[in-house]
Order: C-alpha cells, then sequence, then structure tokens
C-alpha cells in the first residue's frame, strides 16, 4: 500500500496516472491495483472542514468526549494480555480458503497486469 501527491498539487484528469505521480515504471510495477481519489476543490467546504479541524485542535480536551479513563483502557489492555487465544477448527478452515483465495487473487492480477491494455493506461 502506498499513497502518492500529484505533481503541483492537483490531479491532471488529462494526464495519465504515471504522468501526474511521476513514478517510474519500476517503482509502479509493484502495485496490483491503483485507486484515484479526487478532492474537487469548494471553497465552502474546504473552509468548514478546515475551521473543524483547527477547532478541534485548539479546543482538544474539551472537544473529545471520553467514555473510558486512561487507567481503565491500561487496565483493559493488562486485563486482555493474561489470555492466550487458540484457533478453532472453523477458523484454521476459514485461514486456509482465505489463502487460496489470496493465491487467486495474484494470479489475476498478474494476468491483468500483463495485459497489453493495462500497460498501456499507465504509460508503459
Amino acid at each position: 500500500m502506498a499513497a502518492a501527491n500529484p505533481i503541483g498539487g492537483r490531479y491532471d484528469k488529462s494526464k495519465s496516472l504515471r504522468s501526474n505521480i511521476n513514478l517510474g515504471a519500476p517503482i509502479l510495477s509493484r502495485f496490483d491495483l491503483f485507486f484515484i481519489l479526487i478532492d474537487e476543490a469548494n471553497e465552502v467546504t474546504d473552509y468548514a472542514i478546515a475551521r473543524k479541524i483547527v477547532d478541534l485542535h485548539a479546543n482538544m480536551e474539551e472537544s473529545i468526549d471520553r467514555v473510558y479513563s486512561r487507567e481503565e483502557i491500561l487496565l483493559y489492555i493488562t486485563f486482555a494480555r493474561q489470555f492466550q487465544p487458540k484457533l478453532t477448527t472453523v477458523s484454521i478452515d476459514y485461514y486456509d480458503f482465505s489463502n487460496i483465495f489470496f493465491g487467486l487473487y495474484i494470479d489475476v492480477a498478474l494476468l491483468t497486469f500483463s495485459s497489453t491494455n493495462f500497460r498501456k493506461q499507465l504509460n508503459y
């Protein structure tokens, strides 16, 4: 998993992914999936979000409703560390199934990446 900001701070929809983030083929080839999140500029929304963040940090102690005290959380962690969980048969079967599923995912991802159309979209 990785994250990258576009060159100049804004994603240009007319350019390819590779042109927007300026990462070479060796680095891009290490990832199976690319998700592009675009934050459309909106002055009103951006101001409201910024104001909320600043207010939260300025009034940190008053803005957080604490359900448990720090001491209660530490006691709970100490209590939880006493247990030695064991996997049930169902859990082991699920684990084996998820490994098979992951193997299939890798096979599909490799086939997808090796396809010419996918490589063209990345400008390889």
